[in-house]
């Protein structure tokens, strides 16, 4: 596909392994590199992240906006910290805030950070595509977001008036008529959010199906002065598709740590051997549980025309096998996990397990020896709360939404399933003692706590830890194979 963003800069992917150095960079960056003439716009996931930006750079007078900002807009109220972000911005104040914000950024506030001297730090990459609403097989609409947004009846209701036209090509953007807009008088302020999405061109229908919502693309391509993306194994994220899907450019860099200085220095990567020496000095300490009994639910089974199925443990097994007397999830699973952590971990302390599954499926591991505190979801990045958990299970097969595939298939926009399961098992082992190198002190996490203004930050606890053999339960047969074919890559046919 041509590019039809060219003479636009190119996004930098600071793409390196878990600990090698990418947000010590990016503090470093800030406090030595950034003149007072430029402003720093820095994204993270959490707000323990947050704080950790903000100390760590006390020269950059970060600021985060307070979750009960007021400002008076048009003789409106508002009381939000979108309405806090556009007054930090008008200001050109130095911004560090998380994701959730960013991911709500609205068309005011991208064209107040055009108009100032802003460069865009994102730590991880983050949601660039979202499905809003579907209409089912059997004609049923499943709306995503609240009931009370509507997506989907809003907008056949503006197509059939004309209002909302689909482009014809295979992308099905959704766009708007003006025009026809004035002639039906249609009452938009009843579709405020709606129209908006779909005039700056943010919404897509794909066959007649699945309307999607797409993040503001121009965020990347013109608004900030230079823009670095923090990330591991890029080319497995649905946000590297997002910018081929848009033509957006974008090249590779990784820190380098010079030992004489003790400063990292910013390297353009020509090849990954740094992440070779890297694969092979964490492997030392993975331990892989392959005991046969145990892993029998997640193996691989043939169908009927002989082929290979390795679909167990998936979130469409969840949810075909959750429901009943015969519930496998209860009845063998937990049972395994239980012997697991009974049993067979080289530590049977509770405080150093760590384990995962899907989200909506989690209750059915309550009272089970896992540990409600020891939950960690999937998709964690960006924080060591739980370095010092070395007793880990991840009890899931992980595959793209189909439907996000079916998404970026409009232009022919290949999405990587395999390496994107292995980025998100390694992304999540190291939240784990994986992540600590050295002796040295960390706040780990004991629990949640709602503060006064509706915040939710974890409580933790300061202890000493220190690098040690990290034990996995991955009862997926697909999900051992993909982690061990990458790390013990040169010697599989010992495996």
């Amino acid at each position: 596909m041509g590019n039809d963003l060219d003479g636009f800069k190119k996004v930098k992917i600071l793409d390196a392994p878990c600990g090698a150095g990418k947000t010590s960079y990016a503090i470093q960056y800030m406090n030595e590199e950034i003149d007072e003439n430029t402003k720093v716009f820095y994204v993270t996931p959490y707000l323990d992240e947050v704080n950790r930006i903000k100390l760590s750079c006390p020269k950059m007078d970060f600021k985060d906006p307070p979750k009960k900002f007021e400002v008076v807009d048009d003789f409106k109220s508002q009381k939000s910290k979108s309405a806090g972000l556009l007054e930090l911005v008008l200001r050109g104040e130095n911004i560090c805030t998380t994701h959730s914000l960013l991911g709500k950024v609205s068309e005011r506030v991208i064209e107040a950070l055009r108009a100032q001297h802003y460069i865009l730090i994102l730590d991880e990459v983050f949601t660039v595509v979202e499905e809003l609403a579907q209409k089912t097989t059997s004609g049923t609409i499943e709306d995503k977001r609240e009931e009370k947004f509507r997506t989907w009846e809003i907008i056949e209701h503006l197509k059939a008036d004309g209002v909302v036209e689909k482009m014809e090509d295979a992308t099905g953007l959704l766009t708007w008529n003006d025009e026809r807009a004035s002639e039906t008088r249609a009452d938009i302020r009843a579709f405020q959010e709606i129209s908006s999405l779909i005039k700056r061109e943010l919404l897509y229908q794909i066959n007649d199906k699945i309307i999607f919502w797409t993040f503001p693309i121009e965020l990347f391509r013109d608004i900030f002065v230079e823009s670095f993306i923090l990330t591991f194994q890029f080319d497995a994220q649905l946000q590297k598709s997002y910018y081929d899907f848009f033509g957006l450019q974008y090249e590779y860099y990784h820190p380098v740590l010079d030992k004489n200085t003790g400063k990292y220095n910013l390297v353009k990567t020509e090849n990954r051997d740094y992440e070779i020496e890297w694969i092979k000095k964490i492997r030392e300490r993975i331990v892989i549980n392959e005991d046969e009994k145990l892993n029998r639910i997640g193996d691989y089974w043939y169908d009927i025309n002989g082929n290979l199925r390795d679909y167990n443990l998936s979130k469409s097994w969840y949810e075909n096998n959750a429901d009943g007397k015969s519930n496998i999830i209860t009845n063998s699973l937990r049972k395994s996990l239980d012997n697991f952590f009974n049993n067979q971990a080289h530590d049977k302390r509770s405080s150093k397990r760590m384990w995962t599954t899907f989200k909506n499926f989690r209750k059915y591991f309550r009272g089970s020896r896992a540990g409600e505190r020891n939950f960690l979801s999937i998709g964690t990045r960006a924080t060591n709360m739980y370095g010092h958990k070395t007793v880990l299970a991840y009890l899931i097969n992980r595959f793209h939404n189909p439907d996000i595939l079916q998404f970026f298939s409009a232009r022919d926009i290949r999405v990587p399933v395999d390496e994107y399961a292995l980025s998100d098992i390694i992304q999540w082992m190291f939240r784990s003692n994986l992540s600590i190198e050295r002796d040295q002190e960390i706040d780990v996490f004991r629990e949640w706590k709602i503060e006064d203004n509706g915040d939710k930050v974890a409580v933790t606890e300061r202890i000493k830890v220190e690098p040690e053999t990290v034990e996995i339960y991955i009862p997926s047969y697909r999900m051992r194979k993909i982690l061990k074919d990458y790390f013990w890559f040169d010697k599989q046919g010992e495996n």
